[in-house]
């Protein structure tokens, strides 16, 4: 029978992801997020956009990400995402 994340590379059982495992993840990715944020470019075509770290490409959909970035402000407070997500295009 498969678990829920049937990937074999994955050995977590569904059972035993906790809320905090969730929030750990949420924070690791919107930190690279906010990290991989292209800044101050001055073209409003890649500002916003987010490069990615192995083949300084911006693969697109970065809009996607609002919510995350919306829902970690949400919790911790810190402005830094919720400005991140107002430049996501």
């Amino acid at each position: 029978m498969l678990s829920l994340f049937a990937c074999a590379a994955m050995t977590v059982q569904a059972d035993s992801w906790k809320r905090a495992d969730d929030e750990a993840l949420l924070a690791r990715w919107t930190d690279a997020l906010v990290k991989y944020q292209v800044k101050g470019t001055g073209d409003a075509f890649v500002d916003g956009g987010v490069l990615c770290p192995a083949c300084n490409f911006e693969h697109g959909r970065i809009a996607d990400s609002v919510y995350a970035l919306v829902s970690r402000w949400k919790k911790t407070g810190e402005q830094r995402y919720l400005d991140a997500a107002a430049k996501c295009r």
